[in-house]
């Protein structure tokens, strides 16, 4: 990655993000937060701002526990959730809720 003088750090971790995304790259997912600060040499912390610069533009979501879901229509599977819940993450969780035994503890 070459930086910019004008440009933060977090701002061009963000617009190599997005181009790789807009690319399609990675599919579903962004790769893990420990992988992709290895890959564009930065901490965790200037990862995390970059993905919070492109969950503000609409194109991830972080779903706990899961990972960054990229937002694409190219996964339209996935979009049936999201339209029900208005977040993919929470029509997950949601599914994953009615999908456990009665009484279940986990």
């Amino acid at each position: 990655m070459t930086l910019v003088p004008h440009r933060t750090v977090v701002a061009q971790i963000a617009a190599l993000l997005r181009s790789e995304i807009v690319r399609g790259r990675w599919g579903a997912f962004l790769p893990s937060e420990r992988d992709l600060s290895v890959e564009v040499h930065s901490s965790r912390k200037t990862l995390r701002a970059a993905i919070q610069l492109l969950k503000a533009e609409g194109l991830v979501e972080t779903c706990r526990g899961i990972g960054n879901r990229i937002i694409a229509p190219s996964f339209p599977r996935l979009g049936s959730l999201r339209k029900r819940s208005g977040s993919f993450c929470l029509g997950l969780s949601a599914a994953f809720a009615r999908s456990k035994p009665a009484g279940s503890m986990s």
